[in-house]
This record gives structure tokens, C-alpha cells and sequence, in this order.
């Protein structure tokens, strides 16, 4: 057992399984029972968890103890030998009703000196042998080992035990530990000792020089090499098989340790309490002599339920993962380290999926069925090839048409759209880029809403109101400039100003309209789609009272024809519009409000808002539940400049902590359009998506962000894991394509090599494609075959297909119509996770390139093979290679060949 550097200590019983003893002054017997809440009896200042509490036993007095073992054995479960600070070691019981011979002995050493740790023999029987580890006294020897029911003879240092062996002349006993019946472990001033009891006195079986000579502990299941000490803040692992120097040091700890101990029950787990620390150190070992963990253990800390500074713990002989925890002021506390859980998610091709986990020594599965987890969406988009269509064919289908990634692919075409068809839009956005960031390329492809008005200068244009009554209201005054004409594009809302005697330079947009053709445009679209609210809202932010009026009719007929109950609304609606023109009444002022508070669609609410707020728009763009496009294209028709950039700061920050995907209008698809994603995939898991958006931007600054090559590379993986490694192929495709642009080819990673001159066939193969079928001298592709036996730098032959025996490069005649190339079709990629490919024949029309059936094939062990349809062919019948002189069985070698000769049994 360790010393106790501290004044209080405590130990579990090593026999009974629920009893500890607390050692201090004096040394107090406890029981832990099950904690009953509904037991008013209970001591609650003895609870030790919330399922445990400690009862008091008996305890027994001790004058100036230092150190204590409790006896290992069943036989004498309340005996304990005490250490005390002049050297002496006396036998105790905690349980008074027995009679032992054994208590009341007491073992002392010749002179007097301090007792630094004391130790039953647990691996004997019966357990007999006590050791001791003293303090220095001139010549005198520090370790003694008694064997407590041999009398010693007179003149032996002890009346009632004999003293078998002494150790450590003129040195000092910091610790000791029992490896075995014949066997210990010291630390004496400079030196661990391995002390074999069955050798001579004077010998040692094994010395090494070291300081880390305190606290020695050994695991009792990796005996050989789990040996523990320590020196101060550092803890040193050593091995008795190499026991010249430490096997391995743990991490320097922030003050001395006080403490250490092996768990009984666990390899290679070790704890470690430093000084004035309210929490333990939990090391886990058992990796740590393999050299393919770059850290080859974990740490955990395992702080005190009360926070207080601990001043020991012991860990349960029986119970696994189980601590006893004592602070510095008495308080104990019992508790359970809760494994990591390790879980891991099967990739089956079925509906149902399978959820594994392990824990220590338990493994569960648990089966489930949920097709509106992240993964399964995932995992179905992916097969539907999801995020590597044409921006424009880019369609969610309509089971996830209502979830947020919807709304940001729509963002994303019709962005897309302006900055290929706008010519202006296009050259503006990457101006405005350049000059707000204040660098050379341009920050991204997608640009957001306050990006694009970070340098403003706007126009206010007077709007009067257009209708009946509108002569009698105060006019609107709404801003313009380009960039808010960008932003109102980007929101798909009118974006020309109007008004007698104002000649501001804008592009026409929408197909060259004007601004009230414009409005109109918009509003009929909204009116086909079934929008009548929000076309409505349009027209009255625009000044137009008649077209809101129609719009508001023609919506109630609509939805009384199709049994909506909007329809009411909408006529309460136009019946409280109709009164505008007495827009200054308190009275239709407070109906209005009243209105307002009733109706639930956003839009008409935003009406009531906009008609009653005057020029205080905050309840339009920050309380309502509009659409965030919505709601900057208002802030961009009616706020001025400060205040507009206010707006989108703030409305920025909420998007990122929200988390909302329709927020990239405004952040657009730079860093703070990352800090949005992540918050999105916080929330969702789905980092598909942010993988596929964040590439259409490149290339841009953003790629070199550690969370966006993180995000990309997840999803690598997860193509990997569900085994979609076409899908996966194609994924890294369109990554390189945006990464480098179309100018840029891809740079060859695996090239053919010539035998002889280890030269590259390949580029001189390329270049003879081009030259074969960049002309029409040639005669039509389909009649060409490109023949490349030799190699151009060496002209020695390329090695020979081992089944028809043609140079490799040669269009082999035995191939005939059966010839064929891979494809992917949407139906295998479905039902097989594009594992099994589906041939189609596709004549040389479709790509210059060689088919797949004339490619080079070769084992990678023996470096035979040929054209890929003979290799093929030949290993669906066989396992050895085809060359008669080789015994190389390649196709055991490989997964693949196994997989297509189960594929053939089942089709014949």
C-alpha cells in the first residue's frame, strides 16, 4: 500500500466489498448501503452519491499514525497494520468482538525513526509477511520484513515477530510494493530495487538509478511492465524486462503528485492526484507500448462532486471503473467513471439502419428505422448524385423541398443567374469585392447583401401614391443606388426608381423593363404561384393602393373557388385598405392595430405595419416573420444609408447564431457565410450540403479555411463509408474542377512506366490521341485505333498480354463486339451504393480515350496481367495467375475477383 502524504486517507476493504476505513488521527470504520429517498432515518450528511451512503461502523485509536495496509485476506477482515512516526508497526481491529492473537503486536526496529510505508504480502498463503520502509538511521538497515507468526529471538529488534530479511544499509525506504510471494519493489534514496527474497541478503535481482523513487504501484494486471513513480510533478512507467531506464513518462503534471494507483480491475488504467487539486487524473495505458498511436494514451480528469481540493482517493478492488474520493476537510464522496462510448453507424443498403456502440467490455446494436435522420437524407441525396448537377438542373426533389437547403440552392441559381446573363451585375459584384476587401482577387463568386453595401452612396426618390385617396397621404421616399439595385436583383424585387425629373444611371433589368412594368412583373408572378399576400404587400410598398385592392379580391374569390379560409382575411383586408385615404383618423388607425394583432400570415401583417408604423420600419424588419429576402429588400427600398448597414450587421449576426440557411443572401458565401454554415451544421449534421456549396465558390480565400477542408473531406469519407466510391470519384472531380478552374487539366497521380527505361508512356499516348483526331485527314474517329507497342524513349516492346500474348497498346482481336466501357446509371447507383457498375457499349465516338477493355491490368504482387477484359475473364474461373512459370495466386489477393466469382456462380 502507498503512504498517506496527507493528513486524511482512506481504502477500501479488500475483502468486503462494501466497507472502506478513513485514516487520520485515528482510523474510523465504514459501510456503504443503497441510499433509500424515502428513508427518513438516513443520515443525509453521510450520503456519497446519489444511490449510495456511508454508515458508521466502529473505529479504533492510534497515537501518531503514518501509514496503514489493511490485511488482504478474508480470514482476518478487520486487521490493519498501522505505521506510526517512531518507526514502530502495530497490529489493529476494527472489530472488537474478535479474538486474535495478532492484535495488540507490535514490530519495531532497532532505533527509532519515522515509518514511510507499510505492506501486507497479498500474493502468499497464508499471508504472513509484513514489510516496512523506514527512514535513514546511520548504518541501519531501512527495510524490514517480518513474518508475523514467528516469535524473534532475543536481541532481534522485536519480541513477537521475527525479522526474515533486511534491505537498504545506510539509505532510506520511500515506498515499496509486493510483485509476487518472493518478490518486491523499493525505492531507496536514488535507486528502484527489485528484491528477490529467495536470493542471498546482500544481492539485489534488479537496480536501476533514478530520483522517481515515491509512490511505487504496480498493476496487477500487467505486472511486468506496469510499474508507476513518481518525483515531484512527474510520473514515470517503467518495465521490468528493461528496467536500465523508463519505459515511458506521462505529461508533466501542474504541482507534486500525491498519489498514485492502478485500477484493480482495468489494464493499463492509472490515477494521479496532485497537490491542492480537486480533481483526478485518469491515464489510460493500454496503448502504450504500440508505436503506430501517434499518442499512445488518453487523460481524463475526474473532478470532486463538491469542488473542494481532494486530499486522496482508492479504487474499488472488485467494481470496475469505481473510485473513493476524500477532500481535505473530511468529505467523501463514491464515484463511477463512465466510460467513452464509441459508436458507430453501419452503412447498410436496406431500409433499415443499424446503430453499434461499444463500451469497455459491452457491445450493443440497436436497429432503427428513420428515414428523416440526417444520414439517411444524406445517403439518398447522394444517390441522386445531389449537389453535381449544372447549377440550373440542380432540382430538390419534392420530399425535401420544404427544408432549409432548398431555399439556398434556389439563392445559389439565381445568383448564378444574374452573374451569367447581367452583364453588369457580374462586373459590378467582383468590382464592389475587390474595393471593399482591398484585395487582389475577388473574395467570392456569391456575394451577400452586406457585402455589397459596405460602400454606399444612395439617391432618395419621392413615390407618390398611385389610387384612390393616395393624393391625400404623405409620399414615400425610397433609396436608390447600385448596389441596393444589386441587393433588390439578388431579392427578386423591382429594382428601377421612377418619378418625373430623375435621370439615375441604372441598368435596365427584368428583360429591359421600367419600374412600373417591373412591379407588375413581379406581382404576377407572385399572383400564379398562389402568393396574393405577398403581392400584395409589393404593390402597397410601391404605392400602388388599386393594385393591391385587385390583388386583394382576386385572392379572396381564389381561395373561396378552392375552399381556402384565407379568403376572409384577405377581403377584411381589402376593406380596411379601402379606407386609407383616412389614413390620419385615430380611429381607423386603432382598427388597423386591431387587425393587426389577429391575423396570423406575416405579409398581411406587414401591410398593417407599413401603413400604421409611419417611418419607424423596425416592426417590418426585425419583429416580423417575412422572409429574410424579404426583409433586405424592404431595408434596401427604405432605409438610408447608416442605418441600412446597421440593419445588416445586426441581421448577420443573427443568421450565424441561428443558423438559417436563407441568411446567406446577406452573408453571401465568405467567412461570414462560413461561421453561418457551421452553425447550420451544429444544428443538423448535414455537411453535404456546406461541402457542395462552399465548392461552387471556388475558388476563393475561403478554401484555405480549416473548416472548409474539414467539411469537404468528411464528406469524402462518408462517400467511403457507404461505399459510394464512384459517387465519391465524381464528388473529387467536381471539387478539382472548381478548385483549379477549366483551364486547368488535372496533373496525371498514376502513369504507365517503361520496364526498361522507367520513362512515361502516357503523355506521348495523349498526344497521339490529339494528333489522330484533331484533323480530318484522318477519316472518321470511329475507324481510328490508336496502336502503341513500343516505348518512345527506349523503343523496347511493352510487355505482353500473358492471355493473348499481343504487346500491350494493341487493340487485341480477340476483344470483338465485346468490347465494352463502364457507366454509372442512376437505377444501380440506387440499389447497389454504385458498387455494381452497369456496362453500356458506347462506340469510340463518345471519347478519344482507349475502353476500358483494352487497358493496362497487372497484379500488384507478381506484375503479370493484360488487357482488362482477359484478366477478368480469366480470374472469374481461376485464382492462380494466368503465366504457367508463376505460382502467384492473385486473385486471393484482392476482394474484387472474389466478388465477381460470386457474382458468376449466382448468374449461372
Amino acid at each position: 500500500m502507498l503512504s498517506s502524504s496527507s493528513r486524511l486517507d482512506l481504502f477500501w476493504s479488500p475483502s468486503k466489498r462494501d466497507n472502506y476505513i478513513v485514516f487520520g488521527s485515528d482510523i474510523t470504520l465504514y459501510k456503504v448501503d443503497k441510499y433509500d429517498r424515502h428513508n427518513s432515518n438516513i443520515d443525509q450528511q453521510g450520503l456519497l452519491s446519489e444511490d449510495t451512503y456511508a454508515k458508521y461502523l466502529s473505529h479504533a485509536e492510534s497515537q501518531y499514525p503514518k501509514c496503514m495496509s489493511w490485511y488482504p485476506k478474508a480470514d482476518r477482515d478487520y486487521l490493519v497494520a498501522v505505521g506510526h512516526v517512531n518507526g514502530r508497526v502495530s497490529l489493529t481491529s476494527l472489530d472488537q468482538k474478535k479474538n486474535d492473537e495478532l492484535i495488540g503486536k507490535e514490530f519495531a526496529p532497532r532505533h527509532s525513526r519515522q515509518c514511510w510505508c507499510v505492506a501486507w504480502n497479498s500474493e502468499s498463503s497464508p499471508t504472513t509477511m509484513l514489510a516496512a520502509g523506514l527512514d535513514k538511521y546511520r548504518t541501519d538497515t531501512s527495510l524490514l520484513i517480518w513474518d508475523i507468526n514467528r516469535k524473534g529471538s532475543e536481541g532481534s529488534g522485536s519480541e513477537l515477530g521475527k525479522v526474515v530479511r533486511e534491505y537498504g544499509s545506510s539509505e532510506a525506504t520511500y515506498s515499496l510494493a509486493w510483485t509476487s510471494a518472493n518478490h518486491i519493489i523499493t525505492g531507496m534514496n536514488k535507486y528502484l530495487r527489485v528484491i528477490d527474497l529467495r536470493q542471498d541478503k546482500d544481492k539485489f535481482a534488479n537496480t536501476t538509478q533514478t530520483k522517481a523513487v515515491y509512490g511505487i504501484c504496480i498493476d496487477p494486471q500487467w505486472e511486468q511492465k506496469g510499474i508507476a513513480s513518481y518525483l515531484e510533478n512527474q510520473v514515470y512507467i517503467w518495465d521490468l524486462r528493461k528496467f536500465d531506464k523508463p519505459a515511458h513518462s506521462l505529461p508533466l503534471q501542474k504541482s507534486s503528485i500525491v498519489k498514485l494507483a492502478w485500477c484493480p480491475k482495468r489494464l493499463g488504467l492509472l490515477a494521479c492526484l496532485c497537490k491542492d487539486s480537486n480533481a483526478i487524473r485518469v491515464f489510460d495505458l493500454q496503448h502504450l507500448s504500440n508505436v503506430d498511436y501517434e499518442q499512445p494514451f488518453s487523460e481524463r480528469p475526474v473532478e470532486s462532486p463538491s469542488g473542494e481540493p481532494l486530499a486522496s482517493f482508492d479504487w474499488h478492488p472488485v467494481d470496475q471503473n469505481r473510485l473513493l474520493t476524500i477532500t481535505m476537510t473530511g468529505s467523501v464522496s463514491d464515484i463511477k467513471l463512465f466510460e467513452r462510448i464509441t459508436i458507430d453507424m453501419n452503412p447498410c443498403e436496406s431500409g433499415t439502419q443499424q446503430l453499434c456502440f461499444s463500451q469497455v467490455k459491452q457491445f450493443g446494436l440497436y436497429n432503427f428505422d428513420n428515414k428523416d435522420d440526417i444520414s439517411s437524407i444524406m445517403r439518398q441525396r447522394a444517390l441522386s448524385q445531389y449537389g453535381l448537377h449544372a447549377i440550373h438542373e440542380e432540382i430538390i426533389s419534392p420530399v425535401h423541398a420544404h427544408r432549409p437547403e432548398a431555399q439556398l440552392w434556389s439563392w445559389a441559381r439565381h445568383l448564378t443567374t444574374l452573374l451569367e446573363t447581367d452583364e453588369k451585375f457580374s462586373r459590378t459584384a467582383v468590382a464592389s469585392d475587390i474595393a471593399a476587401d482591398g484585395q487582389s482577387e475577388p473574395l467570392t463568386r456569391f456575394v451577400g447583401a452586406k457585402h455589397i453595401t459596405e460602400k454606399l452612396e444612395s439617391k432618395p426618390v419621392v413615390v407618390k401614391w398611385d389610387g384612390v385617396g393616395g393624393e391625400n397621404l404623405p409620399p414615400l421616399t425610397h433609396y436608390y443606388s447600385v448596389e441596393r439595385e444589386k441587393c433588390l436583383k439578388i431579392c427578386k424585387w423591382p429594382c428601377r426608381p421612377h418619378g418625373e425629373g430623375h435621370r439615375l444611371s441604372f441598368s435596365r433589368s427584368m428583360d429591359g423593363l421600367d419600374r412600373q412594368d417591373q412591379v407588375t412583373a413581379v406581382v404576377s408572378s407572385l399572383e400564379k404561384e398562389g402568393c396574393f399576400e405577398k403581392a400584395t404587400a409589393i404593390s402597397l410598398f410601391h404605392g400602388r393602393i388599386d393594385d393591391a385592392l385587385n390583388i386583394l379580391n382576386r385572392g379572396a374569390e381564389y381561395a373561396s373557388t378552392h375552399g381556402l379560409g384565407s379568403g376572409i382575411n384577405l377581403s377584411i383586408v381589402a376593406m380596411a385598405l379601402a379606407g386609407i385615404n383616412t389614413a390620419n383618423n385615430a380611429l381607423w388607425l386603432s382598427k388597423c392595430r386591431e387587425l393587426y394583432n389577429k391575423i396570423d400570415n406575416p405579409y398581411l401583417r406587414a401591410t398593417f405595419a407599413f401603413l400604421t408604423c409611419g417611418t419607424n420600419y423596425k416592426q417590418i424588419i426585425s419583429k416580423s416573420d417575412i422572409s429574410i429576402a424579404d426583409k433586405v429588400a424592404f431595408a434596401c427600398l427604405f432605409l438610408p444609408d447608416n442605418e441600412l448597414k446597421a440593419y445588416f450587421k445586426d441581421l448577420e449576426n443573427e443568421v450565424i447564431e441561428s443558423g438559417d440557411l436563407s441568411g446567406v443572401l446577406v452573408t453571401g458565401l465568405d467567412y461570414a457565410g462560413v461561421d453561418l454554415l457551421q452553425t447550420y451544421i451544429d444544428n443538423t449534421g448535414d455537411i453535404q450540403t456546406a461541402a457542395l456549396i462552399l465548392i461552387r465558390s471556388f475558388p476563393s480565400r475561403i478554401q484555405n479555411d480549416e473548416r472548409v477542408e474539414n467539411w469537404i473531406e468528411q464528406y469524402r469519407c462518408l462517400l467511403d463509408k457507404w461505399k459510394l466510391w464512384v459517387l465519391r470519384a465524381k464528388f473529387d472531380i467536381f471539387h478539382k474542377r472548381f478548385l483549379e478552374g477549366p483551364s486547368k487539366s488535372a496533373l496525371s497521380q498514376v502513369y504507365l512506366s517503361c520496364h526498361f527505361c522507367n520513362k512515361s508512356i502516357m503523355p506521348l499516348q495523349i498526344n497521339n490521341h490529339r494528333r489522330l483526331y484533331s484533323g480530318g485527314g484522318y477519316g472518321p474517329r470511329n475507324s481510328v485505333t490508336v496502336k502503341k507497342t513500343v516505348c518512345s524513349e527506349c523503343s523496347k516492346p511493352l510487355p505482353r498480354c500473358a492471355l493473348c500474348l499481343k504487346h500491350m497498346g494493341t487493340a487485341s482481336g480477340l476483344l470483338g463486339n465485346r468490347a465494352e466501357s463502364f457507366s454509372i446509371s442512376p437505377r444501380s447507383a440506387e440499389e447497389s451504393g454504385d458498387r455494381d457498375v452497369n456496362r453500356s457499349k458506347k462506340s469510340s465516338e463518345a471519347s478519344p480515350c482507349a475502353e476500358f477493355s483494352n487497358w493496362f491490368t497487372w497484379c500488384q504482387s507478381c506484375h503479370h496481367g493484360g488487357h482488362s477484359l482477359h484478366i477478368e475473364d480469366w480470374f472469374k474461373r481461376n485464382i492462380e495467375c494466368p503465366v504457367s512459370a508463376c505460382a502467384c495466386k492473385c486473385a486471393s489477393l484482392d476482394s474484387v475477383p472474389a466478388v465477381l466469382q460470386q457474382s458468376t456462380l449466382v448468374t449461372n
